[in-house]
């Protein structure tokens, strides 16, 4: 019994290493990537890609990517600006621009308006969105706007889409959903169907057979050699359906090999974007609860950390963006409170000497953090002591009180 519990916990610890491992080969990835990407943007304003007919595309996954990893700095709110400020002219376009602005506090209530009234609800058999509103229904065109209506939490006529989008999935082997009327499944539309089905398919009694057999076709047809746009969305299309998936492993590892030395995936920003966003899922960056606001009741601190993240002095931080955090320099600011910080679980380098703290709990946990923590009424050295820096006179004090110690010497010697 005791050696089956010792390979078990050897096993275990294994599999924990491997992952940890993974986890860095992930990060590293991410990092060269987003580091190229920031680099592609236009300066002049914001966009990323060199012609109007792939600004949108583009500048929309850019933007998408960069906020799954909680990258959310100068490049960032510069594609975010630029999205507010171009219409888009399809549905496409608009199904695009809400999954980017969606969460990025900025007003999406006309692309709503837009989605909702595009669809065609009452053509035969159809029930889904075209490129336009004139346009018959596609799959593609119908996964983005579900998606978009999904993040929003807008449920009226999905029933509908939902149907459509069931309905179209080809029959046979080949169960995928294709671009047009082709009769054999296109993986790019298999895959963004899948992202917009899943997250609903337990509220749907249709979805749930119609998401395994998409799987497998998907999982078919999309292999380490394929393009980066297959392997990267089948990667999302997975990990949303089971976060342990081994398919999207395997996927990550093609992935991860297939980028440039450069940090990019084929010098393209689309697809580059679309890989940072498989990797952002295979680290679980783009989870929900990596969303969720931390309280950072210091004001003083809260300008430190948004600083650090190249934010506004008081924007809201969320746990994904202070997780990014591996260095910040808090010294002398006034902090009081350090509430919020033991969260920023990456942190290497932590300098909060010469503030107001009288408790550090919140980064006593902080392990493998090097911490400066001097010039603080909670400082405590070992071996006692309450470890406030001894105050330095400044030069015209010390030249005094060594001709006051003078003097004295003076004055005892006369005496004695």
């Amino acid at each position: 019994m005791r050696r089956s519990h010792t390979i078990r916990w050897a096993f275990l610890a294994t599999l924990l290493a491997a992952t940890s491992c993974f986890a860095g080969v992930l990060d590293t990835a991410s990092s060269k990537g987003i580091s190229w990407l920031t680099q592609q943007r236009n300066i002049d304003d914001g966009s990323w890609g060199n012609s109007d007919a792939v600004k949108y595309v583009q500048t929309a996954e850019a933007v998408v990517a960069l906020g799954a990893l909680n990258q959310q700095g100068t490049a960032y709110y510069g594609g975010v600006a630029w999205l507010g400020n171009h219409a888009p002219t399809n549905i496409d376009f608009t199904a695009r621009r809400v999954l980017a602005l969606g969460v990025a506090n900025h007003s999406i209530v006309t692309d709503l308006q837009v989605l909702q009234a595009a669809q065609a609800l009452t053509a035969p058999g159809n029930n889904g969105w075209g490129l336009s509103a004139t346009y018959q229904g596609s799959p593609l065109d119908t996964a983005l706007s579900l998606q978009a209506l999904n993040q929003q939490g807008i449920t009226t006529n999905i029933a509908q889409a939902v149907s459509y989008l069931v309905g179209a999935q080809l029959p046979g082997t080949d169960s995928g959903w294709a671009l047009g009327n082709e009769t054999t499944s296109d993986p790019v539309t298999t895959a963004q169907v899948l992202i917009a089905l899943i997250p609903i398919k337990a509220q749907y009694g249709s979805v749930p057979t119609a998401v395994t057999k998409g799987l497998a076709a998907l999982n078919a047809k999309v292999t380490a050699t394929s393009p980066v746009a297959q392997i990267a969305l089948a990667i999302v299309a997975n990990l949303r359906n089971d976060p342990n998936s081994t398919q999207a492993t395997t996927l990550l590892n093609a992935l991860i090999a297939q980028q440039a030395t450069d940090g990019s995936w084929g010098g393209d920003p689309f697809a580059t974007a679309l890989a940072l966003r498989a990797a952002a899922a295979g680290a679980g960056k783009d989870l929900t609860a990596q969303k969720q606001t931390i309280a950072v009741p210091d004001n003083a601190l809260r300008a430190a950390i948004n600083a650090a993240l190249g934010h506004g002095a008081m924007d809201t931080i969320t746990l994904g963006q202070i997780q990014s955090l591996t260095s910040l320099n808090a010294s002398g600011l006034g902090i009081s409170d350090l509430t919020g910080l033991q969260f920023a679980t990456k942190l290497t380098s932590l300098d909060l000497s010469n503030n107001n703290i009288s408790s550090f709990a919140p980064v006593d946990g902080l392990t493998g953090t090097d911490i400066n923590k001097t010039g603080n009424p909670g400082y405590v050295v070992a071996g006692g002591g309450d470890g406030a820096d001894v105050p330095t006179l400044p030069e015209w004090g010390m030249i005094l009180l060594g001709g006051i110690l003078l003097l004295q010497i003076l004055r005892a010697q006369r005496r004695s």
